[in-house]
């Protein structure tokens, strides 16, 4: 018997779902995000860190990991592996996101 994938389940907040619209709007090249989220789903962890420069928050946003889509446009997303659920929270520039 052959093993079955199992889908990832993909959720965005509102707030992405703004931010993202709006990135798209200042023509933002969107298939990088798509790009990135396939690298997250495939577990591709070297390249997530080398080429996204992935890392984990703390603090206020402890449990959340954020890469680098570009030099200052970001990603934020959380993974839930028991239910194979990836949340997009956040994306934009450090400014946007960090207040920085």
């Amino acid at each position: 018997m052959g093993s079955q994938e199992k889908a990832w389940r993909i959720i965005t907040t509102a707030r992405y779902d703004r931010q993202l619209a709006k990135l798209a709007r200042k023509h933002y090249s969107i298939t990088k995000i798509g790009e990135a989220i396939d690298h997250i789903i495939a577990d591709d962890h070297d390249i997530l860190i080398t080429q996204y420069h992935l890392h984990y928050l703390t603090g206020d946003k402890k449990g959340i990991s954020e890469i680098h889509l570009e030099d200052d446009w970001l990603l934020e997303y959380k993974i839930k592996h028991n239910v194979l659920l990836l949340t997009l929270l956040e994306t934009g520039s450090h400014q946007q996101l960090l207040g920085k």
